[in-house]
């Protein structure tokens, strides 16, 4: 089997090989019609397409969709038979012979262009940074109402609650939280602060090509809040989605979403795809019979336009605006009782707007901005809390190239202006200068290196050095082995990004004058793929993981329990933990996967004491199993297990524990897609009912002083049902007839 597998290299070489084949089909037009030669090519009992024979360089046919192919006289004495994704196979040809031609795959699922690391396409098995890749078709296996909950389903990823009645979420990757990870939206860091909590749900999963996630410090690059690890959102290219699309869904909990739009080309090389989405959901919900919703309510539209040029200097733009006005609160709130103390509610409403803009010329020098508005205006029962913020963001890189190396020299700046009513009346203006150099270097066929640094300036601070090293074995029997360290580093936005100082009634208590928080990590992980019969690839992969953090500014639970003491940490925080995954997939038709995470996050006080992190559970894992029943059904299972994690101490009637009992989310889903563009699915979220009690603590007094909506450990939407349809009005029977492009 070792001898079967080629890499990745030869696999390119053989798509570029069936370009050739395509461009000597006109010299062999004339010809065709006499072959003497008929043949098709499967991969277990199927047919393989997009597949070529060739025969002489520029001379060769490409076969149609069943897999079958006609040779033209004269005839070869032999064929080369290539295919994208599989081992090229040279066979004899014989007059009156019909060749079935049985294909080997190779390591197809190693495809995904990864971009994140280092800016630059590259095969995910050759990246020297360990990347996770999130498909669109595996986005549709999950039954989620939004890209944070899609992405609790991967081992290592954990979505967390910061509030238990307005609903704000936030990522927890590797057991770091929320603010330790950086969102990006198709490579800029555009969603931060405010808007990793509120609107970062807002974007459709239909409108996403692909979800890339890197873990640990990836501060070279992106600098700050790439501490943890950076999740990057690419949005589909305008020139790739289908020309006209509606989407539907509903639960049987009263949430609905809505999305619409189309791809229209605008010039020779150009193509704009323009979107609307709009969310609603006004049924009140309390299962868990405390008197408050258990999923908040909202209206929110929003939209995307995204333009598309390609050529030696290729652009993106982009425009993404969104509304949104959420509440929750006791059942009889009304919208008249906002800010006053008759009825308890949170009310949050949000006005933002996305720009950006990226030129690529010569795919050496990449030019990237982007500019955002943000503004909220909520209230927490009756405390307002009224915030601005305008981000900007500049980059500016060039490649290098002599040798083995590719040197990337790039500078970036930052722009941030914050403003809010809170208790301190924050008014934040910042200007964060840096430059980076980055080399990938391969000083042998099997190693890369990539290795970076950057150098920040913060006025308010003294410069931060980051330096980062990737390491990246990899042999021809489908091994890979890396390591990788780095320094990460991060400005705190103290309100904007911890809204368990709005919500409830503790008095927020900042001790000092906070400083950035700092922190070294090291990493190793190690893959191996390999075949499992004629279409089975399975794989297994092992991480290990270690952060220690200096200057960790964490919000003290224990001290008083009617304070919320915000401080830099005396002693040090640190990480620990391993990721261990198994797969299997056979073609495109079944897969099942299994996962299993291990962390311990603590801070260790002067005096030796340890403080574990709360709402981080120790143990975790995932499992998934999807299965094509047939071209047109499918069925997918999708489940989380989270083990038991730390609660905070509270003071209430009745005892609350200090550690919670381990849950799973189980969430099943069914879809069948026609040939004349519908599809439609059913999904059960939530199979077993699986909630915590209510996350509020003195609910009977919610203007009290006692009053406190932050602990939020385990599910609050118990199970139901959600249905959905999405039309693809170019595959209509009306539309059928028509030039349109696929």
């Amino acid at each position: 089997m070792a001898k079967k597998r080629i890499s990745f290299a030869v696999m390119c070489w053989s798509g570029l090989r069936i370009l050739l084949a395509i461009w000597g089909l006109p010299l062999l037009h004339s010809l065709h019609a006499s072959a003497q030669v008929k043949g098709r090519m499967v991969s277990g009992g199927e047919a393989v397409y997009p597949s070529a024979v060739q025969w002489a360089p520029g001379m060769g046919v490409v076969s149609e969709e069943d897999g079958s192919f006609e040779i033209p006289l004269p005839l070869p004495d032999s064929v080369l038979a290539m295919a994208p994704g599989y081992v090229p196979k040279k066979i004899r040809v014989v007059a009156g012979e019909f060749l079935t031609i049985e294909l080997e795959p190779r390591w197809n699922e190693l495809r995904e262009a990864v971009v994140t690391g280092n800016l630059a396409p590259v095969s995910r098995m050759l990246s020297p940074v360990r990347a996770e890749v999130v498909s669109s078709a595996m986005l549709q296996s999950f039954p989620a109402r939004s890209i944070t909950e899609s992405l609790n389903f991967l081992n290592g990823i954990q979505e967390t609650y910061n509030c238990g009645i307005c609903g704000t979420n936030d990522i927890q990757l590797n057991g770091m939280d929320g603010p330790y990870t950086m969102v990006l939206i198709d490579g800029m860091p555009v969603m931060n602060a405010l808007a990793t909590v509120y609107s970062l749900n807002a974007l459709p999963d239909v409108l996403v090509d692909r979800i890339e996630v890197i873990r640990g410090p990836s501060s070279t690059i992106y600098g700050s809040e790439a501490m943890g690890g950076i999740v990057n959102i690419r949005t589909r290219r305008p020139a790739d989605h289908k020309e006209w699309f509606a989407v539907g869904e509903v639960s049987s909990h009263g949430q609905q979403d809505y999305t619409a739009g189309g791809s229209v080309r605008t010039g020779a090389k150009s193509n704009l795809l323009a979107s609307f989405q709009a969310g609603i959901n006004r049924l009140k919900v309390d299962e868990n019979s405390d008197g408050f919703t258990d999923i908040p309510l909202a209206d929110r539209v929003g939209g995307l336009l995204k333009w598309q040029r390609t050529g030696s200097t290729s652009w993106n733009v982009g425009l993404r605006p969104f509304v949104e006005d959420r509440w929750g609160g006791q059942l009889d709130w009304e919208p008249r009782w906002r800010g006053t103390d008759v009825v308890y509610g949170e009310s949050i409403r949000t006005r933002r707007v996305e720009l950006t803009a990226q030129a690529q010329v010569n795919s050496r020098w990449i030019v990237e901005s982007s500019a955002v508005y943000h503004h909220q205006d909520s209230y927490y029962g009756t405390m307002h809390y009224l915030a601005d913020q305008k981000t900007g963001f500049l980059h500016a890189s060039r490649i290098c190239r002599w040798d083995n190396h590719h040197v990337r020299l790039g500078s970036t700046h930052r722009f941030h202006r914050y403003r809010d009513n809170s208790p301190l009346l924050m008014d934040e203006r910042r200007w964060i200068p840096g430059v980076y150099v980055q080399d990938e270097w391969k000083p042998a066929r099997r190693w890369t290196v990539l290795a970076g640094m950057r150098l920040d300036r913060h006025r308010d601070h003294e410069p931060v050095l980051a330096p980062q090293l990737n390491i990246r074995y990899a042999d021809e029997r489908g091994f890979t082995w890396r390591i990788n360290a780095g320094r990460g580093f991060r400005y705190v936005s103290l309100f904007a990004e911890d809204h368990a100082a709005l919500t409830g009634s503790r008095t927020v208590v900042i001790e000092e004058n906070l400083r950035p928080e700092v922190s070294w990590s090291l990493s190793s992980d190690a893959s191996w793929i390999f075949h499992t019969g004629a279409r089975g690839i399975s794989g297994f992969s092992v991480n290990t993981f270690a952060t220690r953090f200096g200057n960790k500014i964490l919000p003290d639970y224990h001290t008083d329990p009617d304070l919320l003491v915000y401080r830099n940490l005396d002693g040090k925080g640190y990480v620990y933990g391993f990721n261990a995954d198994a797969h299997y997939a056979r073609g495109e038709r079944f897969r099942i996967a299994a996962g299993v995470t291990w962390h311990e996050v603590y801070e260790l006080e002067p005096d030796g004491s340890r403080t574990w992190q709360v709402f981080t559970p120790r143990w975790s894992g995932n499992g998934s199993l999807f299965w094509r029943l047939s071209n047109s059904m499918e069925v997918s299972w999708n489940v989380k297990w989270t083990g038991s994690m730390t609660l905070p101490e509270v003071v209430d009637i009745i005892p609350r524990p200090l550690q919670s009992e381990p849950f799973a989310l189980h969430h099943i889903q069914w879809r069948y897609r026609t040939s004349f563009g519908i599809e439609c699915w059913i999904a059960i979220r939530n199979l077993l009912d699986s909630t915590q009690p209510s996350p509020l603590i003195g609910a009977d007094q919610p203007f009290g002083e006692s009053f406190d909506a932050s602990y939020v450990y385990g599910p609050l939407q118990g199970r139901n049902m959600v249905m959905g349809v999405q039309l693809d009005l170019v595959s209509l029977p009306s539309a059928k007839g028509r030039n349109v492009r696929s």
